[in-house]
C-alpha cells in the first residue's frame, strides 16, 4: 500500500501515512496505490481532501491501473515496473520466503533506504520508488542468496537532456559463489 502526494511516496505494509509540506488550506489531493503481493497487480486511486466550515471531507475515485513498462522474472523473485507519475517510475518485487540475506537499496542518495521499502509477510515484497527529473538518474538495488547463487536486480532510470520522458531499465544477473573443495581419504568432499 502506497501514498503519493507532491511527488513522494510513502509505503508500507497494512496501513501508511504521509508528511505533507506547505499543504493548501482549502484542498489537498493524494494518490493511493495497492499491490496484491501474489500477482504484483496494482491497483490506482485519487483521493482528495478537502475542508470547508472547518469540517474535512475526504472523496476518493479510482484510477486506471499504471501501465507496466518492465518485467523481470527468474530464480526467487518476480518484478514489474510500472509508471507512477509522470516523472516516476515504481518497481514492485516478489521474493520468494526462502530467499537467504535478502537486502535492498538505494545506490544514489546519501540515504540507503530513501525509496526503498521492504515488507515481509509470507513472501517478501520490495518496493522500489524512483523520482526522476530531467538531466538525472537514479538506481536501486536488491539482492539475495539462492542456495549458491548470488541474485542482483538493477531498476536504474535516466532522463537525458532533451529527451520528451525519462527511460527505465530493470535487468537481474547471477553469480555462483566459490565452492572449497578438498579430498580426504580418497574422497572429494564439496562444500
Amino acid at each position: 500500500m502506497a501514498l503519493r502526494a507532491g511527488g513522494r511516496a510513502s509505503a508500507a505494509v497494512d496501513w501508511v501515512s504521509a508528511e505533507i509540506d506547505n499543504a493548501p488550506a482549502s484542498a489537498l489531493g493524494l494518490t493511493w496505490e495497492t499491490t496484491h503481493e501474489h500477482t504484483l497487480e496494482t491497483e490506482r486511486g485519487a483521493l482528495r481532501l478537502t475542508s470547508s466550515d472547518g469540517h474535512p471531507s475526504v472523496t476518493s475515485e479510482p484510477l486506471p491501473p499504471p501501465p507496466i513498462v518492465a518485467t523481470e522474472k527468474r530464480r526467487l523473485h518476480a518484478c514489474q515496473a510500472f509508471e507512477a507519475a509522470s516523472a516516476a517510475f515504481t518497481v514492485v518485487c516478489r521474493v520468494a520466503s526462502h530467499a537467504v540475506k535478502l537486502a535492498a537499496v538505494n545506490v544514489t542518495e546519501p540515504s540507503p533506504s530513501s525509496d526503498v521499502t521492504k515488507m515481509t509477510q509470507r513472501e517478501h515484497v520490495v518496493r522500489f520508488d524512483l523520482p526522476i527529473s530531467e538531466g538525472t538518474a537514479g538506481a536501486r538495488m536488491m539482492g539475495y542468496l539462492d542456495g549458491i547463487t548470488v541474485v542482483v536486480v538493477r531498476a536504474e532510470a535516466t532522463w537525458a537532456t532533451g529527451e520528451t520522458s525519462p527511460t527505465l531499465l530493470l535487468s537481474a544477473a547471477t553469480r555462483r559463489q566459490p565452492q572449497l573443495a578438498f579430498t580426504i581419504s580418497d574422497r572429494e568432499w564439496l562444500f
